[in-house]
């Protein structure tokens, strides 16, 4: 669930960054959905992301998703294994993408 959050924060500070902050933001100013942030950072390139980065993003919403979501599931470190070494790809991709790394 962390990661997930931690994910959601970075494409909005990407969004930000790139100026295109009120391209994701619902008439009432709060920013729209994770799922709508990623379809839309990989459908108009607006983050300069890896295709790889684009195939998992979607995975580790979804993951993230069972965390805070499932009131039986219990996110293992099998689960975290699996995704770990893409999952610190992508952060850094959007560590870069949202200005906080250079």
């Amino acid at each position: 669930m962390m990661m997930r959050r931690l994910m959601e924060i970075l494409l909005i500070l990407c969004y930000r960054h790139a100026g295109r902050i009120e391209e994701v933001k619902e008439d009432g100013g709060s920013v729209k959905k994770l799922v709508y942030l990623i379809d839309y950072a990989i459908r108009n390139k607006v983050i300069p992301l890896t295709k790889g980065t684009e195939d998992v993003l979607h995975e580790f919403r979804t993951l993230g998703n069972y965390s805070a979501h499932g009131i039986e599931y219990q996110c293992r470190k099998t689960e975290i294994n699996k995704v770990k070494q893409a999952y610190r790809v992508c952060i850094e991709e959007l560590l870069y993408g949202s200005g906080l790394k250079k």
